[in-house]
């Protein structure tokens, strides 16, 4: 899997655990110390990066805007409930 991958996996995470949230907010969660989310820790992280990975996110058909009484700020929730693998 490629950075770039790993990198929109960790934005869909991010996404998953805390929908409807705005940009900059998840770009928070992935820049917490000692991965308090769980979502992976990206240091250094811009908020343009995340903005990026969620248009490609959304080009996929995985991940929405949200809608927010802001002009400017988009949020993003989940099209569809992630299913957890494993059960059986």
């Amino acid at each position: 899997m490629s950075d770039l991958a790993k990198f929109d996996e960790a934005v869909l995470a991010a996404i998953s655990k805390a929908p409807g949230r705005a940009t900059y907010v998840l770009r928070n969660m992935m820049t917490w110390p000692n991965d308090h989310w769980k979502v992976g820790f990206w240091p250094a992280l811009e908020t343009s990066a995340v903005l990026r990975a969620c248009r490609r996110l959304q080009k996929r058909g995985l991940i929405e805007e949200s809608p927010t009484a802001y002009a400017v700020m988009k949020c993003w929730r989940p099209t569809h409930p992630r299913q957890e693998s494993g059960h059986g």
